[in-house]
């Protein structure tokens, strides 16, 4: 599904930010549920397999997460990494592995002390290219 702009609900933003927070100083990964329109409504935490510094989900605990998305009739819409003590923007090799989805990527900025969650990003991978679309924060269960 591609969107111009994605929307996530206060409740699940706010676990999505705990999570990344929570992850570091490794990145954090998951996935976003939510209806066509670029609504977010379910947020899936998935364990990183991957050193410091990367992300690479565990591919059964990704499975398992689509399987219970479809479950609930929602669609995977976006998946999230942070970047701790680094940037909102997607590296190379984010995009190389966007390019593969077509879900909007999300970018959790934390500081390396997990007291601060910087302003995420979220990004639309077409053609290679990474196109910064709109994010909003919606009320509770929106």
């Amino acid at each position: 599904m591609a969107t111009e702009h994605l929307r996530i609900s206060a409740d699940v933003f706010a676990r999505m930010l705990a999570s990344c927070r929570d992850a570091a100083p490794a990145e954090a990964v998951g996935v976003l549920g939510g209806d066509d329109a670029g609504g977010a409504i379910m947020h899936v935490p998935l364990p990183n397999r991957a050193p410091l510094g990367a992300f690479w989900a565990d591919p059964r605990a990704q499975f398992v997460a689509e399987r219970l998305l479809r479950e609930r009739h929602l669609e995977l819409i976006a998946i999230y990494h942070s970047h701790p003590g680094g940037g909102p923007t997607l590296s190379i090799a984010d995009i190389a592995f966007a390019s593969r989805r077509s879900a909007v990527q999300v970018v959790v900025p934390v500081g390396l002390n997990r007291q601060r969650v910087h302003s995420p990003r979220a990004y639309r991978v077409s053609g290679g290219l990474a196109i910064r679309i709109p994010l909003e924060i919606g009320p509770p269960g929106v």
